[in-house]
């Protein structure tokens, strides 16, 4: 192997032990837009995720609704879940 391909190596090798390469991940979310029956953006409340069957108040997680509507949550696993919209004025 000749000195400049050895040096170009050793390089590379001390880049990657110095500066580790941060691999992707991606996140999962439940996002969406919270509106009324009549198609008006609801501006204000919370939404919580209950792993499982709905109505048996196992939340794990939530998020607040956006003065636009739009809410997102992200996912600590996969599954089954199921979402729960509170609000003022609505059950």
């Amino acid at each position: 192997m000749d000195r400049s391909l050895r040096c170009f190596l050793l390089s590379a090798f001390a880049a990657l032990v110095m500066f580790p390469v941060q691999f992707a991940r991606a996140d999962t979310f439940v996002s969406g837009t919270v509106i009324t029956a009549d198609g008006m953006v609801v501006a204000s409340g919370v939404v919580a995720l209950e792993r499982g069957e709905l109505h048996n108040d196992k939340f794990e997680t939530g998020g607040v609704i956006g003065p636009d509507g739009k809410f997102s949550i992200p996912l600590p696993s996969g599954g089954r879940w199921g979402l729960h919209v509170y609000t003022q004025g609505y059950l």
